[in-house]
Order: C-alpha cells, then sequence, then structure tokens
C-alpha cells in the first residue's frame, strides 16, 4: 500500500515518503524501533487498523524502489493490534470482490465513528460525490440516499471504513432516478439522449420528459479491492440504466482517497442537521 496513518481510527492518512513519515513521526517510538540488528518502521493500514511496517524507507541503493507498507501479521506494542478478522476484509491487503451481505451484527467503534463521520461531512460528501459521478443531485434526491444509506446498513459492512466513506454512500445507496435531476458529465448526456427516446437534456442539463414514462436509473455495483504491485486500492461499477432496466452507460470508479481527503469545502450546517435528523430516525437513540 501507498498510504499510511499514525494513529488508529482517525479518518486522516498520507502519501508513504520519507519526508512526510519523518515529519509525522519525528522519528521516535513506537513508529521507529530496533528489530534485531536493524532499525524497523512502523505505521497503521488506514482501513483496517493493522499495524503495518514501512519497507525501503531508507533504501540502500539510489535507484530503489518507492516506499511501501506491508501488513505485519502481529501485533506492535504500543502501536497497534493485530486484527485477523479485519485483515481479512481489508481492500489493501489483497484483491477481493466483497459480499455486500457480510455484515456485523453490531455497532463498534469503527462503525459509530463512520456515522458521526456521514453526519459531519454529509455535505463534503455530497459535493465530492456529485463531481464524482457527473451529476448534480438535488438535496431532496442526497437526503434519500443517506436513508437508503442507513436502512441497508452501510456502517455495518465489513468493507466500510474511515476512508472509503463516500463510495460506500454512493454503493449502499441502491437504485436512484435521474428524472428531474442536473446532468454534468457530457458523455452521460449523450448517452441519455441517444438511447432514451422519451428523455430530453434541456438547456440547463436537467433530464426532462419528451413524452411518456421516463425511467432512467442510476446505481453503484460490483465493490472490489484490486493490487497491482505494490499499490493497492478499491474500486466499483457506476451503471445508468432506462427501461427494461437496460444499461445505457457505465464506468469503473477507482477509488480515489487523497481526492477526497484533500477536497476542501465548508461546513453546511443544514446538511448535517440533515444527516442527523434522517440517522435518528432510523437508529434511535444513537448519541449523535
Amino acid at each position: 500500500m501507498d498510504i499510511y496513518t499514525i494513529y488508529p481510527q482517525c479518518g486522516e492518512f498520507k502519501k508513504i515518503t520519507r519526508e512526510n513519515f519523518e515529519s509525522d513521526t519525528k522519528k521516535g517510538y513506537p513508529w521507529y524501533r530496533k528489530t534485531g540488528n536493524h532499525q524497523s518502521h512502523y505505521a497503521i493500514c488506514p482501513s483496517c487498523n493493522n499495524p503495518i511496517e514501512i519497507v525501503r524507507l531508507y533504501p540502500k541503493t539510489i535507484d530503489s524502489n518507492k516506499p511501501y507498507g506491508r501488513h505485519t501479521k502481529h501485533s506492535i506494542s504500543d502501536l497497534a493490534e493485530y486484527d485477523r478478522a479485519k485483515l481479512s476484509t481489508c481492500p489493501l491487503y489483497r484483491p477481493i470482490t466483497f459480499n455486500k451481505n457480510n455484515k456485523k451484527h453490531d455497532i463498534d467503534n469503527e462503525s459509530f465513528n463512520i456515522i458521526k463521520l456521514l453526519a459531519r461531512d454529509f455535505y463534503k460528501i455530497a459535493l465530492f460525490c456529485k463531481q464524482l459521478i457527473g451529476v448534480d443531485l438535488s438535496k431532496n434526491k442526497l437526503a434519500q440516499m443517506l436513508e437508503r444509506y442507513f436502512l441497508e446498513q452501510g456502517y455495518l459492512y465489513s468493507a466500510s471504513t474511515t476512508i472509503n466513506i463516500p463510495w460506500m454512500f454512493l454503493y449502499f445507496s441502491d437504485s436512484t432516478s435521474l428524472y428531474s435531476q442536473k446532468i454534468t458529465d457530457t458523455t452521460l448526456k449523450k448517452a441519455i439522449v441517444e438511447n432514451v427516446p422519451e428523455a430530453f437534456i434541456s438547456d440547463q442539463g436537467y433530464v426532462e420528459r419528451k413524452d411518456g414514462f421516463v425511467m432512467i436509473n442510476i446505481a453503484f455495483i460490483h465493490h472490489r479491492s484490486f493490487k497491482k504491485n505494490q499499490q493497492a486500492g478499491e474500486m466499483l461499477n457506476m451503471v445508468v440504466t432506462g427501461r427494461t432496466n437496460q444499461v445505457i452507460f457505465e464506468k469503473e470508479i477507482i477509488f480515489d482517497y487523497d481526492a477526497y481527503q484533500n477536497f476542501l469545502v465548508g461546513h453546511d450546517l443544514d446538511y448535517q442537521k440533515l444527516a442527523i435528523s434522517i440517522i435518528r430516525q432510523i437508529i434511535p437513540g444513537i448519541p449523535i
């Protein structure tokens, strides 16, 4: 993997570089420590919160490959406990096609942190997702999607983490109608115009009815992880369907954790209050 964190379940991470790691750790314990006759360097996987070793932080030759993180499969004292169950579903560990029904029985610390971040950052999540999928979803439509996410208990999904929240929001929002929504992606606009004869795109970019009943839905499917060389990550497919569930547009979406973390927007209290209201309605008594 090419990202790390030095504190568990914080929802933040950095790229693995010598400069970042030295700046974060100040080259101190428990991240720097002696192992046998050499110095080892440890951090935490931002996805599963298991300990990782930073490999090639100080290469012996100039032309060595860049540093990367590798799961240790054992606890590192004063840093992180090894959790085999969480490692088995970690998308940064090995390629997995996830089972959407594989969920925790109860809300644990990580699930609670996900819920809190969803409430606090719903405005950021909404803007990021609108840009990501090329659809300027209305506030009402986003609220419906969030409600379905919580009805589906996406926060209990074994592969939900504090760093993949926007994509899991989309994944567990099920099918969403694009009728009367504003389309910003030009390729998607073209696909709608060419394949949905009963609809048209207005001058302002909205999906409007030409005649008859308009059926255009968007969904996010096939969540899976991948690993190429030392790079690991997650992806899913965005599919748009017309009448008779015919696929008229599809694309792969690779999770860009950096893009979301660096997506800087202010907080919107209305969005935050909306999210909290939905959460409290579906999970009564939750202290949020």
